[in-house]
């Protein structure tokens, strides 16, 4: 049973893969993933992309934070 899938999904035990048009063995296809996803976490590793993105993520947390601290000293300071 050859799948039909152009990306590679395919149904358990598939003695191949369909990969753009043209049939890979599972195997070599399972371990060119796996090689890839390897690759890309070490980049990001290198990169220290987590950090930056953890960095962005809580520069956007504390200017919210700071906005509804300064929108509700407005509302005190209208009031008085």
């Amino acid at each position: 049973m050859i799948p039909n899938h152009q990306w590679g999904r395919a149904h358990f035990y598939a003695p191949v893969k369909q990969f753009n048009n043209q049939l890979v063995d599972t195997i070599w296809f399972n371990l060119a993933v796996i090689w890839l996803g390897s690759l890309l976490l070490f980049v990001t590793l290198q990169v220290n992309l987590l950090g930056k993105v953890i960095s962005y993520l809580e520069g956007i947390w504390i200017s919210n934070k700071t906005r509804k601290q300064e929108k509700k000293q407005g509302a005190i300071l209208s009031k008085e």
